[in-house]
């Protein structure tokens, strides 16, 4: 228990720090970035507090920062989760199909608003130029390119137990299929198996932590309130799953309470890192840069949400050789219409 309240204080300090600092950076920037246009009306208004578009761009800010402590906690929950839920009965299921529904959910963002809307706002620029395809492309490559190019281990092609199968929870999403080696020690356990287990669960937390990082700079550079919110949602959705999942792999793996309090931190805060990199950035362009900004960034996260739901998710869930795979399958469509709908409604 001792190491429980040690690893949330860590936690909290390690938020706070983050969150002043970047709140201080990203508004304090914001609103003198809008003071530095002399002449225009935002001068007129230096004497008498600021303008509307300066309040409202301190909002718009400062609701990013609380939506990316929101992400944290949703992870840590999500970590959490997978000790509390070993002994329930349906958890698979249960896993799966919120897998499902992300997975859903993650492709109408990809597919259907970022990368159209990124398309739109990009053409002005590069009229004859496929700048926001080719990111997309990008996008969906370099996920790719780490996972089994970068990160691949020799010998690890095959697709089996051990091999390369993605799942969520007990059966399910982003371990990799890694997941089902046996703990360090455990019986049959070869020395090298040994080091090949203990690694596993922070090669996922690595792994995880990437995809992480490129969704948090994409919420942290976007301008658009409706385009943020969206993409809140998506992040939010998927970041419990893959908590959770990230807490089975170490669970099963023996990992010390300590230990597992570390790593699902780093993982958590990945999001909000990527989050304030990303609003970092788009404070330190000059205002006729940061829309380009947002829209180049949100071209390359549209491929990254398509990779994530189509290949870390949706295939392995609606799989032939699993059960519920019509079940699964309608989830998965049902959260594309819901993510449709959703952005409809807001830019309606």
């Amino acid at each position: 228990m001792w190491s429980l309240r040690r690893a949330w204080r860590t936690a909290g300090i390690v938020v706070v720090a983050v969150v002043v600092a970047a709140a201080e950076s990203v508004v304090g920037h914001g609103h003198s970035h809008g003071h530095s246009h002399g002449g225009g009306a935002g001068h007129v208004e230096a004497s008498g507090g600021a303008t509307r578009g300066e309040v409202r761009r301190a909002a718009f800010s400062w609701s990013k920062l609380y939506a990316l402590m929101l992400v944290f906690g949703v992870a840590m929950a999500g970590g959490l989760m997978a000790i509390r839920l070993q002994a329930y009965k349906h958890k698979d299921l249960v896993m799966e199909l919120g897998n499902s529904l992300a997975g859903g959910i993650f492709l109408a963002a990809g597919m259907v608003h970022m990368l159209p809307e990124a398309t739109a706002a990009l053409y002005d620029a590069f009229p004859d130029l496929p700048v926001a395809p080719a990111l997309c492309l990008a996008g969906m490559l370099l996920p790719l390119w780490v996972e089994n190019v970068l990160m691949a281990s020799p010998g690890s092609h095959g697709h089996g137990a051990e091999g390369h199968g993605h799942s969520h929870g007990g059966g399910g999403g982003h371990t990799h299929g890694l997941v089902e080696a046996r703990a360090p020690g455990a019986p049959g356990t070869s020395p090298v198996g040994a080091v090949t287990s203990a690694i596993v669960p922070y090669l996922i937390a690595l792994l995880l932590g990437i995809h992480s990082l490129i969704e948090g700079i994409a919420l942290g550079v976007e301008n658009s309130e409706a385009r943020a919110s969206m993409i809140l949602l998506a992040v939010l959705c998927h970041k419990g799953l893959a908590a959770f999942s990230l807490g089975v792999a170490l669970t099963r793996a023996s990992v010390p309470l300590p230990r597992f309090f570390q790593v699902m931190i780093f993982f958590s805060l990945m999001t909000p890192v990527g989050g304030l990199l990303g609003a970092l950035a788009s404070a330190s362009v000059a205002d006729s840069l940061q829309s380009e900004l947002a829209d180049l960034i949100l071209a390359f996260a549209s491929g990254t949400f398509v990779y994530v739901g189509l290949v870390e998710i949706v295939l392995v869930e609606v799989d032939p050789s699993k059960a519920n795979v019509g079940l699964k399958f309608t989830t998965v469509v049902a959260g594309a219409c819901l993510m449709t709908a959703i952005g409809i409604s807001m830019h309606g």
